[in-house]
């Protein structure tokens, strides 16, 4: 049987090599093909005669209603984030047992929520400088630029989630429930 310490390192060396797996050639079980598969719903796509079979995840996928897909990918996202931010913010909104008025609920939630997203963004565009400036030098002599600078990008992303995560957990060490409930706002 395995300890729980051998249980999380499992399933995060399983969830880096999802993540790092479709970086140079595409690849069922990773998180490349993960997005091409949820982008389909919105696109579609027609079987690929030609190339790599790896590369043929599917046959042909019809393209999904527009309303179907602001219904599921803009409304009901919206709706579940307005309804976990109401209820983190009533549960924040009492005073603490000492009677101090807790800091303001609305400005963790963005910090939390748009933390990562800002996080990626600087990495994404510190990648991309490098990559326009020095791909074009190092491409030649070393064939996996693309897959290495990818590779950093995800790590770099990795890094960032947990970072931002442990920041949250740091807000409320002492209670799990609005762990739980700050955690339910921020996800959506």
């Amino acid at each position: 049987m395995l300890s729980l310490e051998m249980t999380v390192l499992f399933l995060s060396r399983e969830f880096l090599r999802w993540m790092s797996r479709g970086n140079s050639r595409s690849h069922n079980n990773s998180w490349i093909g993960y997005c091409r598969l949820s982008r389909t719903m919105i696109t579609g796509y027609k079987k690929k005669k030609l190339g790599h079979p790896s590369e043929k995840l599917s046959g042909d996928v019809p393209r999904a209603g527009w309303r179907a897909v602001i219904i599921s990918e803009v409304i009901f996202p919206i709706i579940m984030a307005v309804l976990f931010i109401i209820a983190y913010m009533f549960v924040k909104s009492f005073p603490a047992s000492n009677g101090k008025q807790p800091p303001a609920p609305l400005i963790r939630i963005a910090v939390i929520a748009l933390g990562p997203l800002v996080w990626n963004a600087a990495v994404l565009l510190v990648l991309f400088m490098t990559s326009l400036f020095l791909g074009p030098i190092l491409d030649p002599r070393y064939p996996l630029f693309g897959s290495i600078m990818a590779f950093i990008a995800h790590l770099l992303a990795v890094i960032g989630m947990v970072g931002f995560f442990e920041f949250l957990v740091s807000f409320s060490i002492r209670c799990l429930h609005h762990h739980l409930n700050r955690l339910c706002a921020v996800v959506p």
